[in-house]
């Protein structure tokens, strides 16, 4: 598998686990296409604009698609006159995609992990909430064998009853780790390889950089084994 088709079927299990089929109809044509307008993909997809419009804007708010905005001098109207048109180009970029995938991701974790907290020990009023310690049991034992609360008189249940509130958290995170175990796989896969992020369609498009004819796509090629991408394995 090309470097490309790495970052590419990383892109596209992101959005497969955060967007609906919309988006990713509309992802996987964008990134078989060399820096294409909204317009191009109008056309390829003939889908109504409104709806790509929306689609686009979704994607690139997760960094999927990048927007690239271009004033184009266009003759129109009947007297003929040269007037000036902005034109979006939508492409991925690549590195920014890895980048900000592996963050979500590791934030995710770490605010599902939180609130997966540690079974408490103990009691607690269902009337007033206040908590007790093993060490206050026995103030809390009336004569007739019930527990009540000293302060409101309130029936005492022990904390272990309330224990279904840890165990939805516990389930919650380990219900995410399993539906983003994909990601966290390719993504490890490419920060173990070293792979440096391939060109974006802009980067490709873009003029060469002397006139001896040597492209920006010719040095990232050479400097495949001398870079490394600036990111945190997931742990």
């Amino acid at each position: 598998m090309c470097i490309r088709d790495s970052f590419r079927d990383l892109a596209m299990c992101v959005c497969r686990t955060f967007h609906g089929t919309l988006e990713c109809i509309v992802l996987d044509t964008a990134l078989q296409l060399q820096l294409q307008t909204t317009e191009e993909l109008m056309e390829k997809l003939r889908m109504h604009k409104p709806i790509l419009e929306g689609a686009l804007y979704r994607l690139k708010m997760d960094a999927l698609l990048r927007e690239e905005q271009r004033d184009l001098m266009m003759a129109g109207g009947e007297s003929n006159k040269t007037i000036k048109k902005t034109t979006s180009y939508w492409f991925c970029d690549w590195k920014m995609m890895f980048d900000k995938t592996n963050l979500r991701l590791v934030r995710m974790i770490r605010k599902t992990r939180a609130g997966v907290k540690p079974a408490e020990t103990g009691y607690q009023c269902v009337q007033c909430d206040k908590q007790f310690g093993v060490i206050d049991e026995a103030e809390l034992w009336q004569s007739d064998g019930t527990k009540r609360c000293p302060e409101c008189g309130g029936e005492v249940e022990d904390v272990e009853q309330t224990k279904a509130v840890t165990a939805a958290n516990s389930v919650d995170y380990e219900q995410l780790v399993k539906e983003i175990k994909p990601l966290m796989d390719q993504i490890s896969e490419i920060q173990r390889r070293s792979t440096v992020a391939p060109l974006s369609a802009l980067d490709i498009a873009r003029e060469s950089l002397s006139n001896d004819g040597v492209t920006r796509k010719d040095i990232i090629a050479v400097s495949y084994t001398h870079l490394t991408l600036p990111t945190k394995r997931i742990v």
